[in-house]
């Protein structure tokens, strides 16, 4: 029994992230891929989907929530993803199989209304969807 335990625990490979001076200038790093986190985060909020960034950087989805995890924890941009980080930080801390598919990841932006994206908020006047709609109509 301690034998298949122990064979569970080894199968979860735990992401990291170191902050080396030797690694990256010092800068919070993917310890198995070498990536660094604000690569990473960058490429999430910029629109990049999870698939993507798991193939282009050879990351799993582990390390992108780690990623997320260290940037909601840290980083003082990100207050946003306090309450992901609220709900979801004990259940990326058990790391038991399959933890990490329940986690969804934290939103790329706050909730918001603005009628430009399709939500219900009435846009700000000047914006391209007040007037007639078009971004050419705000330009003139």
């Amino acid at each position: 029994m301690i034998a298949m335990q122990k064979a569970a625990d080894e199968s979860v490979r735990r992401p990291r992230i170191v902050a080396d001076p030797a690694v990256n200038f010092g800068k919070p790093t993917i310890e198995a891929s070498g990536v660094s986190v604000a690569v990473i985060i960058s490429a999430y909020l910029a629109g990049d989907r999870p698939q993507v960034l798991y193939d282009e950087y050879g990351i799993s989805r582990g390390d992108l929530l780690i990623c997320c995890w260290w940037v909601a924890r840290y980083a003082k941009q990100k207050r946003a993803w306090r309450q992901w980080l609220n709900t979801w930080e004990p259940v990326l801390w058990r790391a038991q199989p399959g933890a990490y598919e329940q986690v969804p990841l934290p939103p790329r932006r706050p909730a918001h209304e603005c009628g430009l994206c399709g939500c219900d908020r009435t846009p700000a006047p000047g914006t391209a969807s007040s007037a007639s709609g078009t971004v050419a109509d705000v330009a003139q």
